[in-house]
């Protein structure tokens, strides 16, 4: 039988596209950033609580590490509860547990409440131990019997029945385990949460708060909210002051099918082992034969690769419920854990109550989950909740360091005014001139739609030129403006549909005003200067293009190609040039000649992009010439064929793929949840993710399979005397 890389979550309901992506601006009362369990909680309380959501997922709904849990819905946080105790105290402890038993209540009566078939199971957990007086599980007692009125310690044949290697353990009654995607699609098919408005393939990449909004950016649109809550779980490289507070693991886990009754009870369990194990009896419905879902192994960084992990897990099998199994499936989540192992949830120190934070839910991010959402939405909405103090930065006295961010957060710099007053400058020229050559307004005065419509034609070109003019200087400098004008981006977007309209809007007024016969005829310009109409026909068809591209840019098909098409703006742009220049009178005999003249100068910044583009892509990696940008990394021979090779440049994580007499040099850090892709496989033509499974293709960082919707960047490489050579500029 083969194994799938997949959680049984993802079979029950199989990934796809259930919502569009952001296009365009947007607004809401509150955004909501992550579609996990955590993020699609805080989404659907704050809905409940009147309030307009949108909620942006960079992937799909529940993709991430949610889709990739053991779903166990246990109140007991993870952690060790002697050390929880030690730092915070045991009253701390206890308020802990009456929290979460809240956030517990709450999910499982909202589960009856709208009725949702998950597959919920009530069970008890137990904290086990396979020995007698296990020293470990027995202080654990000690704090558990003071803080969880309905935990119990069971020995003999009350341990045993639960499971037949149990020696001793930890009962906790009143616990559960479902499926976290059949509840939480079902949940957002409900009519109560209509409020909340859901767009995938969004990542979010900045943000600004502005007086009393928040705006908040990702590649295809933005939205424009009152509040923003992060409900990522792990941090946001746009946070980077988290990083140093959250610590990451890979947990492993794997379902395994016995051939005979498997005999261990219909509850949740983990053990008192370092790294613990923890796992659970599954019902499927297709077979009388006892399936078993194991987790545990984690570690941290790359000690150990995922097989060898996975190898673990079956070891245990073997030594703790042995008998005939197959395992039908292996994943792999990611879990980001604090300095005592409890989440963050708390707004934001540096922006107010405007931007809220969940992060850290560490491994039992079903319940933490839930609660967060409960805090969050009350520090949204301005209530008080008991609760909240305990999650705070403050338990652990976090400072929150501030660095120099080059984030859509930050303000735009005096630069970036002398520029934008440069542009209204520029803008206005054309209007000014135009009207100025015929006396003013007053010209218009009088006239009917037809002799409106040639009057005016002249203006929507003059203006057509100018905008694809600043579009084609803002396209050739985004990497230099946006250190100076953070939303350039987006402005950039928004320039170009309106560089579109006035192009559209220029030939129409001129079909209005000289009638079909003579538009189609071009008998409204002299015999000579048809060529030149004929090129205003091209620019159409090529803008057309170059804007449909990249307003489609989402769509399979295109997102490997609209970038190459949109260099037919570079053409295009000297297309106009020439265009208005023989054809527009305004230009010809007023001061606007000058305008265009230095406009033309420009045209050299296509030549100089051409050329850049030529050398990144075209020179052959033997060519051994120097250029800027260059880093010289590790001697080819050094580079395994068929195996990840992590490399670090310029303090950017690369993973190196030999491919031939060539290499690839691809973004270490999957798009997809953060997963180290150097520790991944080499598979063909793809390399898959040790995470969740993702696998993107070595010759273009383009997904070939999910959970992963985001491409991964590649860098230009090449070969110098044997040398791997990596273009990060």
């Amino acid at each position: 039988m083969e194994i799938k890389n997949t959680s049984p979550w993802l079979d029950s309901v199989p990934d796809k596209k259930q919502w569009s992506a952001l296009s365009g601006e947007v607004g809401s009362d509150v955004v909501v950033v992550g579609g996990g369990i955590a993020g699609v909680m805080t989404a659907y309380r704050l809905a409940v609580a009147g309030q307009n959501v949108v909620l942006l997922e960079k992937n799909h709904i529940a993709t991430g590490d949610t889709g990739f849990t053991t779903a166990f819905v246990t109140r007991v946080p993870d952690v060790i509860l002697t050390d929880l105790a030690k730092r915070h105290g045991l009253d701390f402890v206890k308020n802990v547990f009456q929290a979460t038993t809240q956030a517990q209540t709450w999910l499982r009566e909202l589960i009856q409440k709208e009725n949702i078939d998950c597959d919920f199971q009530a069970a008890d957990s137990f904290d086990v131990s396979y020995e007698s007086d296990n020293v470990v599980l027995a202080a654990e007692w000690k704090v558990m019997k003071d803080v969880e009125p309905k935990s119990a310690w069971v020995t003999g044949e009350a341990a045993t029945s639960a499971g037949s290697m149990i020696k001793e353990a930890i009962r906790v009654q009143g616990e559960g385990a479902f499926d976290v995607r059949k509840f939480i699609f079902t949940l957002l098919h409900r009519p109560t949460a209509q409020g909340v408005k859901v767009y995938e393939e969004s990542p979010m990449v900045g943000f600004e708060v502005v007086g009393d909004e928040v705006l908040v950016t990702t590649d295809g649109g933005s939205v424009r909210a009152k509040r923003l809550v992060i409900a990522t779980g792990q941090p946001l490289p746009i946070f980077p002051e988290f990083a140093p507070h959250l610590k990451q693991k890979t947990t492993y886990a794997v379902t395994a099918e016995y051939s005979g009754p498997l005999v261990l009870s219909k509850n949740i369990f983990w053990d008192t082992d370092r790294p613990y194990q923890y796992f659970r009896k599954l019902d499927d419905p297709r077979s009388s034969r006892g399936t078993i879902m194991l987790g545990g192994a984690d570690q941290e960084g790359s000690k150990v690769t995922a097989e060898e992990s996975w190898n673990k897990l079956k070891a245990f099998l073997r030594h703790r419920l042995p008998g005939d199994f197959t395992v039908t499936r292996q994943w792999s989540g990611s879990l980001w854990e604090t300095v005592d192992g409890l989440p963050y949830v708390a707004a934001h120190p540096w922006h107010g109550n405007k931007v809220v934070v969940i992060t850290g839910l560490n491994g039992n991010g079903m319940v933490m989950g839930a609660m967060a959402a409960g805090i969050a939405t009350d520090l949204v909405l301005g209530r008080e909740n008991a609760s909240a103090k305990l999650f705070d930065f403050s338990r652990n006295n976090i400072q929150l360091k501030k660095k120099t961010s080059k984030t859509a957060g930050s303000k735009i710099r005096p630069l970036g005014w002398v520029l934008a007053a440069a542009w209204a400058l520029i803008f206005l020229t054309p209007g000014y001139v135009f009207f100025h050559q015929r006396g003013g307004l007053a010209f218009l005065q009088g006239t009917d739609l037809l002799s409106f419509s040639h009057r005016i034609f002249p203006l929507f070109g003059l203006y057509a030129f100018t905008l694809v003019w600043t579009q084609f200087m803002i396209g050739t400098s985004q990497s230099l403006l946006k250190k100076v004008i953070p939303r350039i981006i987006t402005f950039h977007r928004r320039e170009g549909a309106f560089a579109l309209t006035f192009a559209l809007l220029h030939p129409l007024l001129l079909f209005i005003g000289v009638g079909h016969a003579a538009f189609w005829g071009r008998t409204f310009v002299a015999p000579k200067l048809v060529p030149y109409v004929w090129l205003g026909y091209f620019q159409l068809l090529i803008m057309c293009t170059t804007a449909g591209t990249a307003l489609l840019m989402r769509l399979s098909s295109l997102k490997r190609v609209w970038h190459t098409i949109h260099y037919l703006n570079y053409v295009l742009f000297v297309s106009i040039w020439i265009h208005s220049w023989f054809l527009g009178s305004d230009v010809q005999s007023t001061w606007l000649k000058y305008l265009w003249l230095f406009a033309a100068t420009a045209i050299t910044g296509v030549v100089i992009r051409l050329r850049t583009y030529y050398r990144q892509r075209i020179v052959p990696e033997s060519s051994g010439e120097i250029n800027d940008g260059w880093e010289t990394i590790i001697a080819m021979e050094k580079v395994a064929p068929g195996q990840p090779h992590c490399t670090t440049v310029t303090g950017q994580a690369l993973v190196l793929i030999r491919r031939g007499d060539g290499v690839t040099a691809m973004d270490n850090t999957c798009s997809h949840a953060g997963g180290r892709l150097c520790d991944g496989t080499i598979d063909g033509q793809m390399i898959v993710c040790p995470l969740h499974s993702s696998a993107f293709d070595v010759r273009t960082g383009a997904v070939v399979h999910g959970p992963a919707r985001l491409p991964q960047r590649i860098y230009p490489t090449r070969i110098v005397s044997g040398q791997i050579q990596v273009r990060m500029k």
